[in-house]
């Protein structure tokens, strides 16, 4: 038997949280199954389906991500590439910068 308190202890808290593991390839693979089923109903009862749509989408993604890819792979390369050209005629010039620290520093 405990004396009352007045502050309550905090419980921890208890969350009912189920992973759901999604995996890429098999819902693509499904979705290419359903169409396929989709176009075989089609043809077997006289109509045809398209997914033009879906083609456009899938290729232009695809072709976007692997153009900014580029793109920032030669920013970072030219960045790089005058960083190293200052640092360069920095060494180079090193005596000339020195002198003009020095004058800058006597007065």
């Amino acid at each position: 038997m405990g004396f009352p308190r007045i502050f309550k202890t905090p419980e921890h808290n208890k969350f009912d949280y189920k992973p759901v593991y999604y995996n890429e390839r098999k819902e693509a693979l499904d979705k290419k199954k359903k169409h396929y089923a989709q176009i075989k109903e089609k043809e077997e009862s006289g109509e045809h389906i398209t997914n033009i749509k879906g083609q456009f989408q899938s290729a232009g993604i695809k072709k976007t991500y692997s153009s900014q890819e580029k793109t920032s792979n030669l920013r970072i390369a030219v960045i790089i590439f005058v960083f190293g050209f200052l640092v360069y005629v920095a060494l180079q010039k090193w005596d000339l910068i020195s002198y003009m620290f020095n004058i800058l520093l006597k007065k």
